[in-house]
């Protein structure tokens, strides 16, 4: 650093260097080339930055280090005498503040004149800056000179322009058909060099139009989002006539913890986490250099107003999609995170340029750093936003995101990184108790989440590409303070052809459950089938009014997606060759109907148990509600039937490959006895299989530390005497091998099977039929297909119509053989109405 003594001598701390280098940033107009905009600093622009600058170290501050001086490094008060010191900073402390005055007339000066010569030469700004070393520049004090928050002439100012605190503020009514938002201005506190500026956090609220753009920013509009490779695209100067702004995600937090700020001269509340995000963009130096305005939710749309409120819903998608980026609020960590954040910040800085694919954990992260993030990760995760419902979108919309925790920064990039590691190893090295377990879900749920919110962007359309179940189960995971917004926060995601049939209404007529039937209603329409109806499991209580055949996103919601090779859910073929037929619905959108044939009743039911929470085990039932027809299979077809039963796959041919069956059964008290000698807390879901020693190879080990102790401990071994062809169940596993000898192929089977089973109970219908059921299916119930679903579905008779429990698996019914019967006149094909 050039001139380094003369930043000691008069006593310069870390903030006024940092400072220093952005003000010498700012000054540079020379770049390595016409293509690569990336500034060459020189001696002379930090010697021009350094007259610009002046020092912040006050005698408090003076008094603490010489006092931690005295303690811990005697030596350092040689270097210079007190009495020195605290003359230089008394004699310099007027000059000081005239200069800082000085500056901040001649940078508001020339700051028209410079943004004239930008819009000319469109040279980059400072977000073209290779800015990470400084990416912590969100710094309590040392800020540059700054005319950000000053509104531009002619501009649409909300209120009053001059204090007058005694009236609330006023909103101007926003133009519903235009894209017409309100941003918002964060003033710069108003001494600039002064870090015991207590005042207000004072804010001015505009009225702004997103299609006022600047000319070539408008012939480019359909390049602006994303590039092709998801990378937002930089412009060299604001892109519309008023400016540029940057849109704020964060979490409302508690609604009665309030802070009071000056709105256009007028006294306005908003929530305790609201507003430390706010006096964190207000130190945010390259938003207050490009003066970015920002786009917050709660103060700029008018929440009092209903009509308002259902509008801009309806905005949200161009909100985010066109902002500059997204500034994601996580909060201020707890004091045993922040002190960790430095390491994990330096550890990230070391990979950069790393791919998160080849980072590996036994030899890119050692035992100190480890703890670190798993501390950091641990409170990162845990933080509320991740449960936020509207988060979805913003962080899926967004060109760019920027994580904001605390006075630290961690890109999108760098959390992929981070999970990328996580999923390599600190699940099992440093989890343990209880409460590290409950760390590790939160953690998990966490990046699974984020996972699912980086989605690849459609080129045509400029939306993101995310899978309905997926929506439908981050949406019904997510928290919502009103629940109508678990379908109005995921509008922007969702296909056009279910978006435009749903308006936003927040009125008190409009019901949650109206909100959650014509979603549903859509869903069904757009698509022209009920695929997805067979693939949600209902819960034990539904809310109330709601039909059985709509999605109920306030309880818990189970999505049962089984996965191929390719990991979509795999399409059955029960409907094949049935003629297809429109869903029709009743007036009041209570009723759904459709032709189907009801084939089978559900004769015997086998055990449920390790269900989750709300559901009670129940152990094997069977009835004879008439006489039961006996399947002419052998043992063997019977043995083919239940391998393809476990893994709900109708053309698997275990002859051929690895089966199901040919995992050796463990007895249960073998099984525990051995988990209480290795003193297991918690089964180690997910261990990367090549990590296993052959030790681990013998099957008892191998079903503690794979998915295979929850799957025999969720379906088989309460159903090891369920009568199978005349034959107990636990008879099929005829495998007598002590160690499994292909590991790959294993892995694949128990994965596959975990998810077929899970929440399912095995039944056999009345016709002889084997089967996988919903937990919730009782005997007696309807198996019916329908012919626009590639699955049964099991049926409860309420009156005239069908109660929806749920889509199921039976063998000699998935390849379109119920077609046949219609043929035959086996099954009649008539229209059955589900309410």
């Amino acid at each position: 650093m050039p001139h380094g003594q003369q930043f000691t001598s008069s006593s310069y701390d870390g903030s006024d260097i940092q400072t220093v280098s952005v003000q010498a940033a700012l000054i540079c107009d020379t770049f390595v080339s016409s293509k690569v905009w990336r500034r060459v600093l020189k001696q002379a622009h930090f010697e021009k930055a350094f007259r610009r600058s002046t020092s912040t170290a006050s005698k408090t501050t003076l008094a603490k280090i010489k006092a931690f001086a005295k303690d811990f490094d005697p030596a350092a008060l040689e270097i210079v005498a007190q009495e020195d010191m605290e003359s230089r900073i008394e004699s310099s402390g007027n000059q000081a503040r005239k200069n800082a005055a000085c500056i901040i007339h001649n940078h508001a000066a020339n700051d028209q004149t410079r943004m004239q010569e930008a819009a000319v030469s469109t040279p980059p700004n400072l977000l073209d800056l290779d800015l990470d070393p400084l990416r912590t520049c969100f710094t309590p004090h040392g800020r540059p000179p700054t005319t950000a928050g000053r509104e531009e002439v002619g501009s649409n100012i909300e209120g009053a322009e001059l204090d007058n605190l005694e009236d609330p503020f006023q909103y101007t009514p926003l133009n519903p058909n235009s894209k017409q938002i309100r941003v918002l201005s964060i003033k710069p506190k108003t001494g600039i060099y002064n870090v015991d500026d207590n005042g207000p956090l004072r804010c001015t609220l505009k009225t702004v139009d997103l299609d006022d753009r600047r000319a070539y920013c408008r012939e480019i509009s359909p390049y602006l989002r994303r590039s092709e490779d998801g990378i937002p695209l930089k412009e060299g100067v604001q892109r519309f006539n008023w400016g540029d702004y940057i849109a704020l995600s964060y979490t409302w937090g508690d609604s009665k913890d309030r802070h009071d700020i000056v709105l256009n001269g007028h006294h306005f509340l908003v929530t305790s986490n609201l507003y430390q995000a706010l006096l964190n963009l207000q130190d945010f130096l390259e938003g207050h250099h490009l003066k970015l305005h920002v786009w917050v939710d709660a103060i700029c749309i008018n929440q009092g107003d209903l009509i308002e409120r259902a509008a801009e819903v309806k905005k949200m998608e161009f909100i985010y999609s066109e902002c500059r980026l997204v500034s994601a609020w996580m909060g201020n960590p707890i004091p045993e995170v922040a002190t960790e954040l430095l390491s994990m910040r330096r550890f990230l800085d070391s990979i950069r340029g790393v791919d998160a694919y080849d980072l590996r954990w036994e030899t890119d992260v050692d035992m100190d750093v480890a703890h670190s993030l798993q501390v950091v990760l641990s409170g990162l995760y845990s933080e509320p936003y991740w449960e936020r419902l509207w988060i979805m979108q913003e962080i899926a919309l967004a060109p760019r995101v920027l994580f904001c925790y605390g006075h630290h920064v961690l890109t999108a990039e760098e959390l992929r990184k981070l999970n990328s590691i996580l999923s390599r190893g600190l699940y099992r090295r440093n989890f343990g108790d209880s409460k590290d377990s409950t760390a590790m879900d939160n953690i998990r749920k966490a990046t699974s989440r984020f996972n699912c919110l980086q989605p690849l962007s459609d080129i045509a359309s400029g939306r993101p590409q995310l899978k309905i179940l997926e929506l439908l189960r981050l949406a019904k995971s997510s928290v919502a303070t009103d629940l109508r917004d678990k379908v109005y926060g995921i509008l922007a995601l969702l296909p056009d052809a279910v978006a435009k049939q749903i308006s936003p209404n927040y009125e008190t007529s409009c019901s949650v459950e109206d909100v959650f039937t014509m979603f549903s209603k859509s869903l069904f329409q757009a698509e022209g089938n009920l695929n997805f109806l067979a693939r949600i499991r209902k819960q034990p209580s539904q809310l109330h009014g709601l039909p059985s055949w709509a999605f109920d996103l306030k309880k818990e919601l189970d999505v049962h997606v089984e996965r191929n090779e390719v990991g979509s859910h795999r399409n059955h073929r029960a409907g094949l060759g049935m003629s297809m037929t429109e869903l029709t619905f009743s007036k009041d959108c209570r009723l759904m109907s459709c032709k189907g044939a009801k084939v089978d009743t559900i004769d015997s039911l086998g055990a449920a148990q390790w269900l989750g929470p709300g559901m009670k085990e129940t152990p094997i039932q069977n009835i004879e509600l008439g006489p039961r027809s006996s399947a002419p299979f052998t043992t063997k077809e019977w043995r083919e039937s239940l391998a393809r039963v476990l893994l709900q796959d109708s053309d698997f041919e275990p002859s051929k490959c690895l089966s199901v069956l040919d995992i050796l059964w463990v007895e249960r008290d073998e099984l525990d006895k051995l988990g209480r000698e290795l003193n297991l807390k918690t089964f180690a879901q997910g261990i990367r299989y090549e990590n296993l020693t052959e030790q681990d190879r013998s099957w008892p080990r191998l079903y503690l530390n794979t998915e295979l102790c929850t799957i025999f401990h969720m379906l088989l071994y309460g159903n090891e005497n369920f009568d199978i062809g005349g034959k107990p169940l636990r008879s099929y596993f005829t495998s007598t091998d002590q160690l499994c000898s292909n590991l790959e192929g294993f892995k694949d089977i128990s994965r596959r099977m975990l998810d077929a089973v899970r929440g399912r109970r095995l039944l056999i219908s009345r016709n002889g039929l084997l089967g996988l059921a919903p937990y919730l299916a009782m005997l007696g119930d309807k198996i019916v297909v329908f012919s626009t679903c590639d699955m049964p579905l099991v049926l409860r008779p309420k009156g005239d119509h069908f109660e929806v429990i749920g889509g199921c698996f039976v063998e000699g019914l998935m390849k379109g053989e119920v077609a046949k019967g219609i043929e035959s006149g086996q099954f009649q094909l008539e229209t059955i109405t589900l309410c």
